[in-house]
């Protein structure tokens, strides 16, 4: 992200916003996935915390549907089976409070073959 200043930081890993320049009727929510460390940074808490937040974001802002992608799809290092597992056990626990339709965006062969999978 870029500042005012122009210098480029990243936000905080785990962190969900709806970006501030969307359509209020159709917001565009921001979520930032942990990078990968081998497992021992809480990179699966945060992970899960991302797509919860995001979640609960698009109900507050009475979204009726969502699409969602892989979060960590752009790193290489984080485990897509992971990803993919947090990714719908924590879908399937916001649908069992909540009424939404949620498509899971997957990018690439791999994320395909682990829906079959798992």
């Amino acid at each position: 992200v870029k500042t005012g200043l122009g210098r480029i930081f990243r936000p905080r890993a785990g962190s969900v916003t709806v970006a501030p320049d969307c359509d209020p009727d159709d917001p565009v929510i921001r979520a930032v996935p942990p990078l990968w460390q081998g497992g021992e940074k809480d990179e699966w808490e945060l992970l899960k915390q991302c797509y919860a937040q995001a979640l609960a974001l698009a109900w507050e802002h009475h979204c009726d549907a969502v699409a969602i992608p892989l979060l960590t799809a752009e790193d290489p290092r984080f485990p897509a089976y992971i990803d993919y597992k947090i990714a719908v056990d924590t879908i399937r626990e916001f649908l069992e409070e909540q009424e939404m339709q949620i498509y899971l965006v997957v990018f690439d062969h791999t994320s395909v073959v682990l829906s079959v999978i798992l």
